[in-house]
């Protein structure tokens, strides 16, 4: 049997070791197929000498456990001190494996994953190459810088490291690799409360999120922003979900508070340019991956309006965004709403139409809201006995809301609020006299 060579795709039946030789027309005695209760084979001789690679260990992740007798060939190991024996491994090797890599706690004869944790508390932290496998808890009051080795040698492709860095750690965590890019960067930011993988590729180091962040990008907590002058506006906001692309990788900025200043360029003022007179621009939170660091960005309507930024400016080292905002800038080029809560932001009173007159007459919002608005919203008089309706299509039937009054000083003027079915346009019908509609608010 062990030196007969049999045709391409002979079987042939070995009644010795009641098993099956699959054989190519070259090799003596075939290639013994495994039976199912691998009886008939030995495993140790190839799998000790990558019992303590990455690849082992990712077996016993995948699966969760491996019986002990498939690593000996079915010959009844059922602990590990029988498998050092059964491997033939020498002491420092088997001491490793048991206390880096398997364990089996309930003596059931099946190895199980252990993760052992290196818990390293202080403002700096060099990763070692026995991290291999590791969760590295990194744990501060003030911010963490860390430093891991090039990506090669002992830190060669497979090696891999998780870190966790809790949310009593405000002050975050800055890896920083010796030649090495980290996640594409030269160094990467970990937010409190985040979790991630680094795994080595014999080059760089890659980077894995090991939370997944809920929330679609542009989601916001508590959003609020204030005009603070012609040329700045602060918006500030709990959370803001931004993202590097539609389906792609979320970031949280936490804490956010940026001002905006149209009279600059780059992070917290425009993305190219100057300010441009009557013109929409869409308003960006941003996230730098690498350091953690955010900011605010504005763009014309025409290069970006989207839920992420999609122009070609984004300030230097930002990655992720997510759409917070949209202005219109007055005949001075000069922000004029007042305040932003959520999705909704006001501004002083603007008549739009002033003794309107007419049956579902189009009355366009183009100067005084911007292209993105969903919703307007204002207020409007009419005379004694005759209504002043507005209505989100030209039909006048659409979302209606009307109004009936007199016209005079003393009767407060009605609140109206409409989708913009078409953009920037509603419509009105009115008789004319002593009426108006005005706009004061908008919604993106």
């Amino acid at each position: 049997m062990a030196t007969f060579i049999g045709l391409v795709r002979e079987l042939i039946i070995n009644t010795t070791r009641n098993s099956v030789h699959l054989h190519d027309g070259v090799t003596a005695g075939g290639v013994e197929i495994m039976r199912a209760d691998a009886s008939n084979g030995n495993l140790a001789t190839s799998l000790k000498a990558g019992l303590l690679s990455s690849t082992f260990f990712n077996l016993l992740t995948t699966f969760g456990s491996f019986p002990l007798s498939v690593l000996n060939g079915g010959t009844g190991v059922t602990t590990i001190a029988g498998l050092k024996t059964a491997l033939s491994l020498g002491t420092a090797a088997f001491e490793s494996l048991a206390s880096n890599v398997i364990d089996d706690p309930a003596n059931t004869g099946n190895l199980t994953v252990k993760v052992p944790v290196n818990s390293q508390a202080g403002a700096n932290y060099t990763y070692l190459s026995s991290d291999r496998g590791k969760l590295v808890l990194r744990t501060n009051a003030g911010a963490m810088a860390d430093t891991l080795p090039q990506a090669t040698g002992n830190f060669a492709a497979g090696w891999y490291t998780d870190i966790q860095v809790p949310e009593t750690s405000a002050g975050g965590l800055t890896i920083t690799p010796a030649v090495s890019t980290i996640g594409g960067y030269a160094s990467y930011f970990i937010a409190p409360g985040r979790s991630i993988r680094i795994v080595s590729d014999g080059a760089n180091y890659a980077i894995e999120e090991l939370c997944t962040l809920v929330g679609a990008i542009g989601y916001t907590k508590n959003l609020r922003g204030t005009s603070l002058s012609a040329t700045t506006f602060q918006w500030t906001a709990d959370e803001i979900v931004v993202g590097s692309a539609l389906g792609g990788q979320l970031y949280r900025c936490f804490n956010f508070n940026q001002t905006l200043n149209i009279a600059t360029v780059g992070a917290n003022g425009l993305d190219a340019g100057i300010a441009a007179a009557s013109t929409d621009y869409s308003i960006y939170a941003a996230y730098n991956p690498a350091t953690g660091a955010q900011c605010v960005f504005a763009c014309t309507n025409a290069v970006s309006n989207g839920s992420i930024y999609s122009g070609g400016n984004i300030p230097a080292g930002f990655k992720a965004t997510a759409f917070i905002s949209q202005v219109k800038l007055d005949a001075s080029a000069h922000i004029t709403i007042t305040g932003q809560v959520n999705n909704q932001i006001s501004f002083a009173d603007v008549i739009a139409v002033n003794s309107p007159a007419g049956t579902n007459i189009l009355l366009s919002l183009a100067s005084i809201i911007p292209v993105k608005s969903k919703f307007a919203a204002g207020t409007m008089r009419a005379t004694s006995g005759l209504p002043t309706t507005v209505a989100a299509d030209s039909t006048g039937t659409v979302n209606i809301q009307r109004t009936t009054g007199n016209g005079s000083a003393g009767t407060p003027d009605a609140q109206w609020r409409l989708p913009m079915l078409t953009a920037q346009t509603l419509w009105y019908t009115s008789n004319g006299s002593a009426s108006f509609i005005t706009v004061n608010s908008y919604e993106v």
